[in-house]
Formats: C-alpha cells, structure tokens, sequence
C-alpha cells in the first residue's frame, strides 16, 4: 500500500522464540534495519529523518518497544525516531516514560478484536496524550483482529488516514512534494 502511494517500503522478517530473560531479538532485528535503510538512504531513496515505522499485531509490538522504550529497548540511546509510528492491534508490554518529544504515533484497533482489548490501545493512547506526544486513535467497532488494510471491513480507508498522519509529522514537507512528482 505504501509502494502505492509513492513511497518505499521495507519488510522485516524477524526472529522470534529466541527470548532470553532480558533479550528480545525482534527489537535487535528492528533496530539494526532501521539502522542500515538509514545508513543507505541516498541508495534507497528515502529521507533518513522523514521514515516511519509500523506494524500489525507482534510487528506492532516490536514498533513500539523501539520508538518508546520497552521489552529491554534502551532509552534513549537505542530508540528509533521515525516522523511517525503506525501501530496496529497490539496489545503493549511495560509502561514506558513517555516525552512529547517521542515520535507521533497512529494507534488502531478493532473492537471485535478476540486478541486485544481496545482497551489496551485506548489506555495507551491517554497516557500518551497526557504525556505530551502528538497522537491519534482509531476505533473500528465491529473491525476483527487482523483486519490488514481494511478491505470490505469499516476500516477500509485506515492506511490513507494513516499516510496523512505522518507526512503531517515529517520535518521536512518537501519529502511529500517529491513522493508525488
């Protein structure tokens, strides 16, 4: 969906069931990603302090534990600061102390949700909020877990609004210009 809108996307396949007490791999993984599209960002195509990061359900999880500092990501040396994180259906490990300069966040969920409780999504977004980090959350009523980009479902639409949120947090907004030459 992003390739569609003019930008360039990449995909993690990370590890998982390699948990050690105090270890997460999948954060390493996401991490060390990040850190290499940024590191070649001219060879990609991709505007180093205008990417965002996001994910579905455990790639939701991981999205957070490394833009806000949980599951063992250091902050603030370790954390990622993507213009924006999209977060989708996820429900949250630990309570991090959030600043209102953390990266924005779109949060998602379904309320037929059998995995999360949209509790989960809209209690985060509060404390967010409340912490001073540009946020915003979407409810779908009658949205399943795992409703993807939304097709036939009330939240078709959802990746669009999503789109919009980050290049309202990109810092330079001549990033969006170029995506639609």
């Amino acid at each position: 969906e992003l390739n569609k809108h003019g930008y360039n996307a990449f995909e993690l396949n990370y590890r998982v069931g390699e948990y050690i007490p105090g270890e997460y791999k999948c954060n390493e993984d996401l991490i060390k990603a990040a850190h290499f599209v940024i590191d070649h960002s001219t060879e990609f195509d991709v505007c180093p302090e205008d990417f965002s990061i996001g994910g579905e359900s455990a790639g939701a999880r991981i999205t957070s534990n490394v833009c806000y500092g949980e599951a063992g990501v250091k902050r603030p040396e370790q954390l990622l600061h993507p213009a924006a994180a999209i977060i989708a259906y996820v429900y949250f490990e630990g309570n991090p102390d959030f600043h209102p300069d953390d990266p924005a966040a779109f949060l998602i969920i379904g309320g037929r949700d059998n995995l999360v409780s949209q509790s989960a999504i809209t209690d985060r977004y509060k404390e967010m909020k409340n912490a001073g980090v540009k946020v915003t959350c979407k409810v779908f009523p009658t949205a399943p877990h795992g409703f993807r980009i939304g097709v036939g479902t009330e939240a078709e639409g959802w990746m669009e609004d999503a789109i919009a949120f980050w290049e309202e947090n990109m810092k330079n907004k001549n990033n969006i210009q170029k995506r639609l030459d």
